[in-house]
């Protein structure tokens, strides 16, 4: 392979070669080979900006160490010719610096040197030698850029007292965070509107809730975080089921008891479309409540509440005590108490995939 060659031919078509490179789902650090391409076009400016922000991303999630290591192995030892030196001045062993040195050359499907034991540089070796500085450079220069950055914020809202939903924010974020240093997560709560209100105003970057029936396809996408079962709660002995799964039909003739301050919302026309979509005949009541606690003093023969399962958790049953205390507990059968990750398909980007993908792996 010629790699003054390659680099011509490339020339001719830089922005189909970048943008091949970096939608390719690369493991724990992209190809050398990949890289060098990538400097190679770095002559144009359109490409030089897509290469910059492919950097950023790749370099924010941590993909750039060992490519850019072992080019700094390869020009050190071109430089000083002793491979015992340069072993050392890397901290490795000599036998790591040639596997090393074997990776790139596989990658490139070239060779560095005309005589591995002296380490005299083949003509594709000198070419190799000015490309990966050309690369370091500019690579030096965007981390030191990156260094001094402001750190990029994600703003996540989710609805009062959700306890499952802010533990698994809580850890989900510090997965994020472990792989993206320069960013911020930042909770919003809504006391004086929805969740999904928060999310279409622009108050937030992304929202986790149950998902509405109505939501707009084309404006949003979404992604389900927490499966759970969906209960509800009615005064001890008022419902006489042997079973421990009902349907909503079962609660005929009940009260649906509501908070009606706004920061609820979502999860009470959540509650109601079910109702409406199963025509089971349960009535509904709002209660002028700025707590749980609130809600739970307003009670009555024929109310039902309804609840995700984890609500009577144990770490969750200190904020719902009085209603497990007064009620029986049944598991509504066609139904469910799942929430998702909702998010606007124009303010997408890789920060907010990032925190997707770690939010679902809990």
């Amino acid at each position: 392979m010629d790699i003054d060659k390659t680099y011509c031919t490339l020339k001719k078509r830089q922005c189909v070669a970048i943008n091949a490179i970096f939608v390719l789902p690369f493991g724990s650090s992209i190809p050398l080979c990949a890289i060098t391409l990538a400097v190679f076009a770095s002559a144009n400016t359109t490409c030089r900006s897509y290469l910059r922000s492919s950097l950023i991303k790749l370099h924010s999630e941590g993909r750039l160490s060992m490519d850019t290591e072992l080019m700094r192995e390869f020009i050190f030892l071109a430089e000083k010719r002793n491979s015992l030196k340069t072993a050392r001045h890397f901290h490795i062993s000599t036998s790591t610096l040639s596997r090393h040195m074997a990776k790139i050359e596989g990658e490139l499907g070239i060779s560095l040197f005309k005589n591995p034991r002296t380490y005299v540089l083949s003509p594709e070796g000198k070419s190799a030698v000015d490309h990966f500085g050309n690369m370091l450079v500019e690579f030096d220069r965007l981390t030191d850029s990156l260094s001094h950055s402001t750190p990029q914020t994600l703003r996540v809202a989710y609805a009062l007292e959700d306890r499952a939903v802010a533990q698994a924010v809580l850890r989900g974020r510090q997965l994020f965070l472990r792989s993206n240093s320069r960013a911020q997560i930042n909770i919003v709560i809504p006391q004086e509107r929805g969740v999904m209100e928060s999310l279409e105003i622009g108050d937030a970057d992304a929202a986790i809730l149950y998902l509405p029936d109505n939501i707009d396809e084309k404006l949003f996408s979404w992604r389900l975080l927490l499966t759970e079962p969906l209960c509800a709660a009615v005064p001890r002995g008022s419902l006489d089921s042997p079973n421990e799964v009902i349907p909503l039909e079962a609660l005929n003739g009940f009260t649906f008891f509501y908070a009606t301050k706004p920061g609820y919302q979502d999860y009470t026309r959540y509650i109601q479309q079910l109702i409406e979509k199963s025509g089971a005949l349960i009535s509904s009541k709002g209660i002028a409540a700025d707590n749980i606690d609130d809600l739970y003093s307003q009670d009555a023969p024929n109310r039902v509440w309804f609840f995700t399962e984890s609500s009577f958790s144990v770490e969750n049953r200190p904020l719902f005590q009085q209603a497990y205390d007064s009620s029986d507990l049944y598991v509504i059968a066609d139904a469910n108490a799942d929430r998702y990750l909702v998010y606007r398909k124009d303010a997408e980007n890789y920060l907010l995939d990032s925190f997707a993908s770690c939010m679902s792996q809990h």
